[in-house]
């Protein structure tokens, strides 16, 4: 994905002039890859001389003719704050130590699109807070404006049944460590994110025997047969 979306910033520089996008990693190196990966597709278009740079270091890319920019930025308490980004990205953003905080800023200073991805393994407890995945959640419910894509170990080509069984060996002697870096769903995505208070196990076994709440009416007060908040599964008792 990361690949991806540094070609789609390098298009985006060289053929909107004056674009400028932003991209925070959760720190300086990786925030250094990211610029690197830009680099390395526009060295390596089919043209016979790369597109010139008015600007090339580790951390800012600007072509000279369309004056197209890409910065990059690690997640400190000041990134992206001070510019007017016309498309922002946000990688690997569950392990952003300020993740709230750099949304806040570059939410309110991007005029076009904003793209965050993260992965959601987090064996280490790498990840500081539940901000991504309270974010792709509400996204996935509809609820804050964003459009959720969850891809599963199978999204990438080459990986089928029998990579994923070799892979299950592979990682046996780690439980759960499968589910975290390989998801087949985004809930396996989510196990092991750092505010996850609950047994995976326990909230599958749930899921498996869960039942709707009953319909028909009981011998219950009014004021709670027609209350909004309580759902009823099963007669109640004593």
């Amino acid at each position: 994905i990361s690949w991806a979306l540094a070609a789609y910033l390098v298009w985006q520089a060289m053929f909107r002039p004056n674009s400028l996008a932003g991209v925070v990693s959760a720190g300086e190196t990786e925030a250094i890859e990211f610029i690197w990966k830009c680099r390395f597709i526009r060295d390596h278009l089919p043209y016979p001389d790369p597109p010139t740079l008015a600007t090339d270091n580790t951390l800012e890319l600007e072509f000279a003719a369309s004056h197209g920019r890409i910065l990059g930025f690690p997640s400190t308490p000041k990134a992206g704050r001070g510019y007017t980004f016309t498309t922002f990205v946000a990688d690997e953003a569950a392990f952003h130590p300020y993740a709230a905080r750099n949304y806040a800023a570059y939410s309110a200073a991007t005029e076009g699109q904003i793209i965050i991805v993260s992965s959601g393994g987090d064996d280490d407890r790498r990840a500081v807070t539940d901000w991504f995945q309270r974010m792709w959640t509400g996204a996935a419910q509809g609820n804050n404006g964003y459009h959720a894509v969850f891809y599963p170990w199978s999204a990438r080509a080459g990986r089928d049944e029998p990579w994923y069984t070799a892979k299950r060996q592979e990682l046996s002697a780690t439980p759960g460590q499968l589910e975290r870096e390989f998801p087949t769903t985004p809930a396996e995505m989510f196990r092991s994110m750092l505010l996850l208070r609950f047994d995976a196990g326990a909230i599958d076994d749930g899921y498996g025997e869960s039942i709707e709440p009953q319909r028909e009416p009981y011998d219950i007060p009014a004021r709670l047969a027609t209350s909004p908040h309580v759902s009823v599964w099963v007669p109640p008792r004593p």
